[in-house]
């Protein structure tokens, strides 16, 4: 009975561990989240120097009569354009940090800088230790304790007991003086027959141990199959990056010349800003790739319970 009690507690305790656990895969999703966040604001903040940087060239040819003085409304536009983008961002920055300390159960500061951790992913290494697993074997532990506790209620009990004193009257009801007294003794209980209720009782134990047997093999299965949907996920990030570094090596190409026609006046601010956001794309989407591979990594180690 001792260890059944001792047993049904540490399940307890694992189903608060469990419970706990699914409390990760939020902290990692909004921790990446404040990060995606906050390399846009970056590559907004540079995309916004340049425009600057632009606009004087602009205004200086508007006044030569090179460029004519719309193109420098249209930078001034998406300068401020880009200063609401900014400002959504460090909103968005600002509630994911106030969430994270919410379960962190401290403040944090927006100004912090979140890094991405770097990950080694060893798929040949393969061992479910999650929390669920432990779980379940506790639990089949309770009913392999409770099997054998059926079997020890069958068993023949003996007990002994004993008492002394002294008093009047003693043991000698009749008599009234003063005297000492003891009494000891045995019983003897063997419950022999109990109706089968012990052995249906084993019976239901044993089904329940099969479907806790079942469920442990399902969620073994669904987590090999969570695995490779994230190892497919990790080189396809591998991917993407390898093609945003091409792209971003083009577009800059590209800038140059769209820079060099809209200083000579042979393109509009509009054209140039098609090609400059094309380019301020192409960064954001290294960077989020870049994110979204580190949280692939972490999200297989979740996953797997070793992280």
């Amino acid at each position: 009975q001792n260890k059944l009690e001792n047993i049904s507690t540490q399940a307890e305790l694992q189903s608060l561990e469990v419970e706990l656990y699914k409390i990760k895969d939020k902290i990692n999703t909004l921790y990446f989240s404040i990060e995606v966040l906050q390399e846009s604001k970056k590559i907004l903040l540079v995309l916004k120097e340049d425009l600057k940087n632009k606009l004087t060239k602009v205004e200086s040819g508007v006044k030569n009569g090179i460029i004519i003085e719309s193109n420098s409304y249209i930078l001034e536009a998406e300068i401020i354009k880009i200063d609401e983008q900014i400002i959504e961002i460090e909103s968005g920055i600002e509630s994911g940090f106030k969430m994270l300390g919410d379960y962190m159960n401290q403040e944090i500061k927006n100004s912090i800088i979140l890094k991405l951790p770097e990950i080694v992913i060893d798929k040949s290494d393969y061992e479910n230790i999650r929390p669920e697993i432990k779980l379940i074997e506790l639990q089949q532990k309770k009913l392999d304790i409770s099997k054998s506790l059926f079997d020890s209620k069958k068993s023949p009990k003996i007990a002994g007991f004993g008492q002394a004193g002294y008093g009047r009257p003693g043991l000698n009801m009749l008599s009234n003086n003063f005297d000492s007294f003891y009494m000891i003794g045995a019983k003897l209980t063997w419950n022999i027959w109990d109706w089968n209720q012990s052995k249906n009782d084993k019976q239901l134990l044993g089904v329940q141990s099969e479907i806790l047997n079942t469920q442990k093999d399902f969620f073994n299965q669904g987590i090999k199959i969570l695995l490779e949907k994230y190892i497919s996920e990790i080189q396809k990030y591998k991917n993407l990056i390898a093609k945003d570094n091409e792209i971003i090596i083009l577009r800059e190409k590209i800038i140059k010349s769209a820079e060099s026609q809209l200083e000579n006046g042979t393109i509009t601010a509009t054209e140039y800003l098609t090609e400059l956001n094309a380019s301020s794309q192409a960064k954001l989407n290294l960077e989020s790739h870049k994110v979204q591979l580190v949280k692939a990594k972490i999200d297989y180690l979740t996953v797997k319970g070793s992280y």
